[in-house]
């Protein structure tokens, strides 16, 4: 296995020169653990010649195997949905005589957990779907040392490339670019006047903000107790060319939502159901379905219209979802009409297992949730890696729990990403 890191400032051609030498493979095989980081790794490839498929399953092997690359998740590459993320429908007669649907779930062990995939809500593949020469996986520094092992199990090659200066994964513990074979971290000359590349270097390698760091026009610090008038300034009155430019980036779920909050009352859309012009992101990834293109979990589109009430099949109104028209300029998709699960509207987190969905809003599978998505104005720092703003703020709050390696890795993954401004909360 191959480890290569790229530090800001000399990742320019990254995706080119990882696209040159996958082009001296048969087959090879582009992944990354989220599917924003997937997505924009798809469009680099694709502007550097590279063009990509998903993964190639066909039951009756009515379609013949594409000989393009896969680009896709980690865990479109590798694993399967278990079993008790779509429950088994049956169907009883009760003592009147009527027919009533019970969903059974698998079983489960003494903790609660799915006998069949550890509560994990998915296993690994036997196979992949293709004999790939060689598999290479984008920002590596968010895979956990679990997610390695399963991919190491196929006996392929792989190149891991990222920053091993950015977020450890999630949860877990990801050893994979602690130590990179190679290393570039030279700042190219085109970068060196660059006061984001030059306070990202600055972070990574003190730890902290110089308290006499002087980043001209590009780079402005605030206190976060003025986060309300920050947002108004923005987003007030803000065009829809000016909202895909601007972003802002946290550390909790919980900030997150304030953020969202602060930008709908700055819209003057607050109390209001999700109307034309606002930005969602997608927090579940959905594959192609009637002409409308795959779209991955972490991608943010833009509303085309006011959400309307989806109508159930008995001419009733749908107490749980709406119907919205979304594009994802970002991504170069245009717009589809998509039913939506309105409960994850302003939830803190995404619905993580059918239980919780049942529990919650009464449907008992997430292919009867439909798709999950929330405002997308404001994204965690986890969620953001992968992704790029010209201008982006950064609400720059450390949880008392945090070490100083913690702080160090959130704080240069959030700066970095943005590319031609930034504001800093403080």
């Amino acid at each position: 296995m191959l480890l290569a890191s790229w530090e800001t400032g000399s990742a320019a051609g990254k995706s080119t020169l990882v696209s040159l030498v996958a082009k001296q493979i048969e087959l090879p095989a582009f992944c990354a653990f989220t599917g924003k980081a997937t997505s924009v790794l798809r469009r680099k490839l694709q502007t550097a010649g590279t063009d990509t498929c998903g993964a190639q399953r066909n039951r009756r092997g009515e379609v013949p195997l594409s000989n393009k690359p896969f680009c896709g998740t980690i865990h479109q590459l590798i694993y399967a949905a278990c079993e008790c993320q779509e429950p088994e429908v049956v169907e009883e007669e009760d003592e009147n005589g009527k027919m009533t649907k019970r969903f059974v779930y698998p079983e489960k062990d003494e903790n609660g957990n799915c006998v069949l995939c550890v509560g994990k809500g998915w296993h690994r593949r036997e196979a992949l779907d293709r004999n790939y020469g060689l598999i290479i996986v984008d920002e590596a520094s968010m895979v956990d040392d679990t997610m390695l092992y399963d991919l190491q199990n196929y006996g392929v090659p792989i190149l891991a490339v990222g920053d091993h200066g950015q977020l450890p994964p999630v949860s877990g513990t990801g050893s994979l670019m602690k130590n990179p074979t190679l290393r570039l971290e030279k700042i190219h000359r085109q970068a060196e006047g660059n006061p984001i590349i030059a306070l990202s270097k600055m972070i990574r390698e003190e730890g902290l903000i110089p308290d006499n760091f002087d980043g001209g026009d590009a780079v402005r610090f605030e206190q976060l107790r003025f986060v309300e008038q920050v947002v108004r300034e923005r987003y007030a009155g803000a065009s829809a060319a000016r909202l895909l430019e601007m972003g802002l980036a946290c550390y909790t779920n919980k900030r997150r939502l304030g953020l969202n909050d602060a930008v709908l009352r700055a819209r003057g859309t607050k109390g209001k159901p999700p109307s034309a012009g606002e930005h969602l992101i997608c927090l579940r990834n959905m594959k192609a379905e009637g002409g409308r293109p795959p779209v991955a979990n972490g991608m943010r589109g833009v509303l085309q219209s006011d959400v309307t009430s989806k109508t159930n099949r008995d001419g009733t109104e749908s107490e749980t979802h709406v119907l919205g028209s979304v594009a994802f300029p970002e991504d170069g998709i245009k717009e589809h009409t998509y039913e939506m699960l309105f409960a994850q509207f302003g939830r803190e987190k995404t619905f993580s297992s059918s239980e919780e969905l049942a529990r919650e809003t009464g449907l008992h599978s997430f292919s009867a949730a439909g798709a999950l998505f929330d405002y997308g104005y404001a994204m965690t720092v986890h969620k953001m890696q992968g992704s790029q703003f010209d201008d982006l703020v950064v609400c720059a709050e450390r949880g008392s729990y945090m070490s100083n390696e913690d702080w160090r890795r959130w704080l240069y993954t959030a700066v970095t990403r943005a590319s031609k401004k930034l504001t800093v909360l403080r």
